[in-house]
């Protein structure tokens, strides 16, 4: 496919961001802003603790007003403290680590870095204790910057990073004494700054290109242990210089910080606010409101006091907001209620139009704007997908300009963001200034670039965002990027629909694809996307695997939402834990579920057929989610997994599958225990994809197969397997005597005798093939009476059977790397005597 490149056809003057460094830009900021406010924060005086209702203790903290500092302050505190760090042995070229929550100390800390021509690492604040000691150790660095509140963790971590000689540390508000780590000097900010302040040397800082490195930035470790991603100062500033022909006319604004500085799309939003001189005000989800946990009753939040214009949010922030305005408004009178749903879609509607609506906004918006300070015009969002109906929602709610933008720590946070003039849902926007795009075929997710009514495919960025790769990491880079004529590009992993308009919509992850028991694929992303929404779900994961044909939901629920269902219910005495297993309550919540994913637009099969409410809160100190509050699918699935497969779950699918058997079918019948009647005989496939197996049953009283039963296999050990069938349409059935005897004894056999077994989960199971790859049969005999054949793809038809998509359409190919036929097991011999006859 051809790249997708804006068109600049702004005026705007790019010539302000044509620097070599991060720090020679900041240089110019200083020059033309030199007086105006840059960072701003609330000292700390004191903090207390208040019970609540629940019982919970709650810290509250005494705040201040904002103070500021303005471009001037800021640059003689990044000269001091970089003088300061010098004389304690930061020379260019070495790696600071930044350990820190996103403070004014954090930013501050970073320019003084990059002015002795080092750089830095950053690791959230968040992380484990493994994931801390693995950073620390593979960047070999010798000094680190952190918070006096962070120092018990490194105190804890301290006997396995014997290469740390030296931390910094920003002043804590309760600061009793400071900590002693063996040899290692542990010295406050303040201190190294005054140091530098009262130096009588000059110090000429250095000058670096800009291909040199600027970060070394640590992901949050979705998929394991986190990643360190190189990027260059060229790759930060490619990203700021994007962002300036779309998010601009920033007039009196101001910007509220408080998501982590070690995310990339953070550090990209406020890199970018300093550069066209927006002031910055610090806060924390903690202090943001006059409701937050650590804001003592009475006082104001931060954003009250701030009163920001601009803020950049996670769609789960976002989700959340609109959940708590929800909430609001289901407890007021039904005319009320009823009032402002009508008012929200009739602004809805004219917003997409491009209407203003001064009157809804006057009635509502105003009073729900007030809890973000009242002024704000623009929220940017980013790190994950933004669900249609929130994005609606909170635009017409807060009256705002909601803009979605896409971009990874590999490409410096760019990549895509929408204008202020899109009115869209579900898209991210058009590729930023510079910045090129193109798709990829996908074909075992069935994404072509030839797809219509728009091309599909895997999203693949070029351009000077792109990041040199992964730090220490040949094997992972060499999979992920890639040179092509002079330039460098990287392979998102996200499938990605591109418009006419030239906008991008986001429709699936490569990750978060998993293949379903009959070969459907469902994407749990997706999923998740459009049930975070809904009322009764604070967050969710979705699981799925192809030893099924369906996905579960395991869900955090809304506290509240819970609560008033089960006063409803007349449960109200319930704990939290007891209303989390009340099966009344389950039922109710998965029926308000099914309904939403259905109003949302899921098929049949992205609806989850069963779910499980969890008790505790998902946060990144239980290792449930990263510090950008991303899901670590594994370790929710380890947590949970025997949960998981406690969860029984009745489904059925329609398959249509032509059949070589009609004679076998009129002469063979089978009596199902307990009845006289004759029954069809459901003729049973073993298929084997790949290393996993599983048993199906097909109804050949016609010539196509009605339905599919899901059959729940359970191995006793590897000597016993013990099939247990289910008749069509939920009639309960067993195997005669004689075949359940005969189930019991099989020993699968083929290539190795190695059956293995997982104790924890029957159902995880895979039989060892060594010949997989083999074009031959494969046997497996247990004293003659049952015979199981790998078919060759030249074999079909002879033994009934014909390739199907997952559509039930005849002969159509598979999608899968191996043929659907290579992996197909049917019983091609069954004795008299194994089987009762009518």
């Amino acid at each position: 496919m051809k790249e997708l490149l804006r068109i600049n056809d702004t005026e705007l003057d790019l010539s302000i961001f044509e620097c070599q460094t991060i720090s020679e830009l900041f240089c110019n900021n200083v020059k033309r802003f030199g007086s105006r406010k840059c960072l701003g924060y609330r000292e700390v005086f004191g903090e207390e603790d208040e019970k609540q209702a629940d019982g919970k203790i709650f810290r509250k903290l005494i705040l201040g007003d904002y103070k500021w500092l303005t471009y001037n302050d800021v640059n003689e505190k990044v000269n001091n403290l970089a003088k300061g760090f010098y004389s304690y042995g930061v020379r260019p070229g070495d790696t600071v680590m930044i350990f820190a929550e996103t403070k004014a100390e954090w930013l501050i800390s970073a320019y003084a870095v990059f002015k002795i021509g080092a750089h830095i690492a950053t690791l959230y604040a968040t992380l484990s204790q493994d994931a801390i000691i693995h950073g620390i150790n593979e960047t070999e660095v010798t000094h680190l910057v952190t918070s006096y509140d962070l120092l018990p963790k490194l105190e804890s971590a301290f006997k396995d990073i014997p290469k740390l000689t030296t931390i910094f540390y920003f002043d804590g508000h309760k600061k009793i004494n400071t900590p002693t780590l063996g040899k290692c000097s542990v010295v406050s900010l303040s201190y190294v700054e005054n140091i530098g302040k009262e130096s009588k040397e000059e110090f000429h800082f250095q000058q670096k290109s800009k291909e040199d490195t600027a970060i070394i930035m640590y992901t949050s470790g979705s998929t394991g242990v986190p990643k360190g991603v190189v990027l260059s100062h060229n790759n930060v500033l490619c990203t700021i210089r994007g962002f300036y022909p779309v998010v601009k006319n920033l007039h009196n604004a101001v910007n509220i910080a408080y998501l982590p500085l070690a995310h990339v799309f953070e550090l990209a939003a406020e890199s970018y606010f300093i550069a066209v001189g927006v002031p910055i005000g610090y806060s924390s989800p903690h202090t943001m409101t006059n409701k937050s946990t650590a804001i003592k009753k009475g006082n104001l939040g931060d954003a009250s006091i701030l009163k920001p214009t601009v803020m950049a949010a996670v769609p789960l922030v976002l989700d959340r907001i609109r959940k708590n305005i929800c909430e609001e408004v289901s407890a007021k009178h039904p005319f009320l209620k009823e009032l402002f749903n009508f008012l929200i879609s009739y602004k809805k509607f004219w917003t997409k139009r491009g209407f203003k609506t001064p009157i809804v906004n006057m009635i509502v918006c105003n009073k729900i704007r007030s809890l973000v300070g009242g002024r704000i015009q623009h929220i940017v969002t980013g790190s994950a997908p933004l669900s249609p109906e929130t994005h609606d929602y909170i635009r017409a709610c807060l009256d705002v300009i909601l803009i979605q933008g896409y971009g990874l720590t590999e490409t410096a946070a760019g990549a895509t963001l929408m204008d202020f003039e899109d009115f869209s849902n579900g898209r991210v926007g058009a590729p930023l200034n510079g910045v090129p795009i193109r798709l990829i075929d996908w074909g075992e997710g069935n994404y072509h670039t030839t797809d219509k009514p728009y091309p599909r495919g895997e999203i693949v960025i070029g351009g000077d965002c792109v990041t040199s790769g992964y730090y220490k990491n040949d094997d992972l880079t060499k999979e992920a990027f890639f040179e092509e004529n002079g330039k460098r590009w990287f392979k998102t992993g996200d499938i990605g629909e591109i418009y006419p308009d030239g906008t991008i919509k986001i429709i699936d992850r490569k990750k978060d694809l998993v293949k379903l028991q009959f070969g459907e694929y469902i994407s749990l992303g997706k999923v998740e996307t459009e049930l975070k929404s809904c009322s009764f779900v604070d967050n969710i994961c979705v699981y799925g695997d192809s030893y099924h044909s369906y996905i579960i939901a395991l869900i955090v629920p809304n506290i509240k939402a819970l609560k008033l269902l089960a006063k409803q219910l007349n449960k109200e005495s319930l704990t939290h834990t007891e209303m989390c297993r009340d099966q009344e309550i389950i039922k109710e919540v998965a029926k308000t579920l099914k309904d939403h994913a259905m109003n949302a637009g899921l098929l049949k099969n992205e609806i989850p057929t069963k779910i499980m409410l969890v008790t505790e809160d998902w946060t990144p100190d239980s290792g449930l989610v990263t510090a950008a509050l991303k899901l670590r699918r594994k370790n929710i699935q380890e947590k949970y997994k025997m949960e998981i497969n406690k969860i029984d779950i009745k489904t059925y699918n329609e398959l249509k599958l032509i059949t070589e058997f009609p004679e076998a079918v009129e002469a063979i019948k089978i009596k199902w225990q307990g009845e006289t009647e004759d029954k069809p005989l459901l003729f049973t496939w073993l298929r084997i994809r790949a290393d996993k197996w599983s048993f199906y049953e097909f109804d050949l009283k016609a010539t196509t197969v009605q339905s599919l039963v899901e059959t729940k296999v359970i191995i006793d050990t590897i000597e016993k397997i013990n099939i247990l069938a289910k008749q069509i349409k939920n009639t309960k059935c067993q195997f005669t005597e004689e075949k359940s005897n005969l189930a019991k004894e099989i020993k699968i056999k083929a290539g190795k005798d190695n059956l293995e077994v997982n104790a924890d989960n029957p159902l995880d199971c895979s039989c060892q093939y060594t010949d997989l790859k083999r074009n031959e049969l494969v046997t497996a005999k247990k004293d003659d009476k049952l015979e199981l054949l790998r078919v060759k793809q030249e074999e079909v038809g002879k033994v009934g059977v014909k390739p199907v998509d997952v559509e039930g359409k005849i002969g159509a190919q598979s999608t899968s790397s191996s043929s659907t036929l290579e992996s197909f097991i049917t019983v091609t011999k069954l004795e008299s005597s194994c089987l009762s006859f009518k």
